[in-house]
């Protein structure tokens, strides 16, 4: 006779839901397994509509040499219009990653991958702790901290830390699509990669009759 052991829980590296984003940036596999397998998908519509407010301020930012506009009404103005080309942008392009996967021999749903896509954003979103008070003060908001002078160094911290954490954001993406499609991280990295070259395509075809 077998002896009976006692039940040992799965490994999933200590993740549950009070640590979910936290444990994104360490434990990205495990914490989407754990996202995916109990469907918690709650806090995506509120991570791509974080995610475009982020992509406008950066935006905002490069052009601030040229922008004549405060930086209370440029702001307000990146949290509308990121808010709402957040929600498009990144539903449309979880839309195209499903496409694309299946083609490829994927079995994720747009709905799984919409899952992964709000979570991946989340590094990229953390820059949002740097880019508005960057906007503050070279829009003069910040009393003595002249905004034309501190133009280079800010813009520089604020394209390396982009960068940094944008390399995360793709990390955590291309383990989330390996994930839920079943696929090589090579596969994964087309499946990413694709939709972007496709929608380009189209354009560029578009363009050619215009």
């Amino acid at each position: 006779m077998h002896e009976i052991l006692p039940y040992s829980p799965p490994n999933n590296g200590g993740v549950n839901r009070t640590n979910l984003f936290r444990k994104i940036w360490t434990k990205p596999q495990a914490t989407l397994t754990y996202i995916l397998a109990n469907r918690v998908d709650e806090h995506v519509s509120m991570l791509f509509v974080l995610g475009g407010i982020t992509r406008a301020v950066g935006r905002a930012i490069t052009q601030y040499p040229t922008n004549k506009m405060g930086g209370a009404l440029t702001l307000i103005l990146a949290i509308v219009g990121g808010s709402i080309s957040g929600m498009i942008t990144y539903t449309g392009y979880a839309w195209g990653m499903s496409l694309i996967g299946g083609w490829l021999g994927g079995k994720a749903s747009s709905g799984q991958l919409k899952t992964v896509l709000g979570w991946a954003l989340l590094p990229t979103i953390a820059t949002l702790l740097l880019l508005i008070p960057t906007l503050a003060a070279l829009s003069g908001e910040i009393p003595g901290l002249a905004g034309p002078l501190l133009f280079g160094p800010l813009a520089m911290a604020c394209a390396l830390l982009q960068i940094g954490l944008g390399v995360w954001s793709t990390i955590i993406l291309l383990t989330g699509v390996a994930l839920v499609q079943e696929f090589t991280i090579g596969r994964s990295l087309a499946n990413v990669l694709l939709p972007g070259v496709v929608l380009v395509g189209l354009i560029l075809l578009i363009a050619s009759f215009g």
